[in-house]
């Protein structure tokens, strides 16, 4: 039986999961209904991607019974209500990241689906794609020895972007492709860092535009990270070991990966939508990754279980603190 998914907001990152969902097999997944805050922007969400019910609130969402999991795309401050809202319904829920804007607020959502036994996973979709599991394999094998740096960079120009640039709608480069630098680091180290160092500027809000990052690992390990809202830059990721290095192109969503000078590829899913976002087809593969946490019964995901968003929330509100942050 088809996984059927309702989805919460009507931006650009929703049409881009929806487009992706679009390219999974109609048996596994299907997009019910649609929610957003103005009815006329969510009947025409569902117009363009052929969904069948609209709602002009988030509530009405909740209130059906024929969605087994809702997809959360709204700003990030909206988050924490909205993962609440749903769990008071009894909804399984994929949230964009950040999952929220603080450690605080983290923490509360994370131990609220647990005290409801809902499944929660923070939509870090860099993890379901099969290139980042190739990337760890690489690593275990010893392919390039003992990994001892960790490089990753990020950047596009986000300079009028309101969901950016405005601290009360949660903005800032951190928590918006930040968390991607963080959360590949990380996964490459198989732990989180133990001392967080980090320098930047900000705009006049008050929220960070870019800023570098250093990370420190158990063993000497370090990760140099750098991003920006400013500039476009060519996002990537080197992991450097005493052998050799690996190097991930898009680090967000990969698709290719050199190991010295062994190409490794892996494309997205083939898809005839458009998309807002580069790489976005990939996000077929964070549907699917739902789709078999929820038929295992799972109430978290071992890819981006709830222990590395609280992981995440607390390395980013350090890293914030220091360049002079708060929400």
């Amino acid at each position: 039986m088809a996984l059927r998914w309702g989805i919460v907001a009507a931006g650009a990152i929703s049409n881009d999961f929806v487009a992706a969902v679009h390219a999974l097999p109609a048996a596994d997944h299907q997009v019910v209904a649609v929610a957003a805050r103005n009815l006329d922007r969510a009947k025409q969400f569902a117009s363009r991607h052929n969904i069948s019910t609209s709602y002009g609130s988030y509530e009405e969402l909740a209130g059906n019974c024929d969605i087994d999991v809702v997809y959360i795309g709204s700003i990030h401050t909206e988050h924490p209500k909205l993962c609440k809202l749903f769990f008071d319904a009894g909804k399984p829920v994929l949230c964009e990241k950040p999952l929220t804007t603080s450690l605080q607020q983290t923490l509360e959502t994370v131990n609220l689906a647990r005290e409801r036994k809902l499944f929660l996973m923070e939509a870090v979709w860099s993890r379901c794609s099969p290139l980042y599991q190739t990337l760890r394999d690489e690593i275990a094998s010893g392919t390039v020895g003992e990994v001892v740096s960790v490089e990753a960079c990020f950047g596009y120009d986000a300079r009028d972007a309101p969901r950016i640039t405005q601290k009360e709608l949660g903005g800032g480069a951190t928590l918006d492709i930040g968390i991607y630098c963080i959360q590949f680091a990380n996964w490459v180290f198989g732990e989180t860092p133990q001392k967080v160092t980090s320098s930047g500027h900000l705009n006049k809000q008050g929220v960070d535009m870019s800023a570098g990052i250093i990370l420190l690992y158990s063993n000497n390990r370090i990760a140099h990270l750098y991003y920006s809202t400013v500039v476009p830059m060519k996002s990537h990721g080197i992991v450097y070991g005493k052998e050799g290095t690996i190097k991930v192109e898009c680090l967000q969503c990969p698709t290719d990966m050199w190991i010295g000078e062994k190409h490794i590829e892996i494309p997205n899913p083939p898809s005839a939508e458009s998309f807002n976002f580069c790489g976005s087809a990939g996000l077929a593969y964070e549907a699917e990754h739902v789709r078999q946490c929820l038929t295992q019964g799972l109430l978290e995901s071992p890819l981006v279980p709830l222990s590395e968003s609280i992981n995440l929330a607390k390395t980013m509100e350090e890293a914030l603190e220091k360049l002079g942050v708060t929400y």
